[in-house]
């Protein structure tokens, strides 16, 4: 059976983490740790708004990493942290050989 999207009900591989047509995360939701007051890791803010997020999707394949001024690229060093998260939430696509 083709799963589908829980919000748009369209049709998604099984292979996707989120929905190619409107954009819902297929992840299952995790509970949050005692004490914690975001469901953000602090790698998605070490940085102005919104360029981890804009890095973190192009590092998952899902758009182009292109910015337009006043944007600029992560920080090597901060880029290295976020991509560490986000391999370690399996997120990331495989390596090509």
């Amino acid at each position: 059976m083709t799963p589908i999207c829980p919000n748009c009900l369209r049709p998604v591989r099984p292979d996707v983490k989120f929905c190619g047509y409107c954009g819902t995360s297929l992840i299952p939701a995790v509970a949050m740790e005692a004490g914690s007051t975001s469901v953000l890791p602090d790698e998605a803010v070490i940085e102005t708004n919104p360029i981890p997020v804009k890095a973190a999707l192009a590092m998952m394949g899902m758009i182009e990493e292109v910015y337009r001024l006043p944007m600029v690229p992560m920080k090597p060093e901060n880029r290295a942290k976020l991509e560490k998260v986000l391999a370690a939430q399996e997120l990331l696509p495989p390596q090509k050989a």
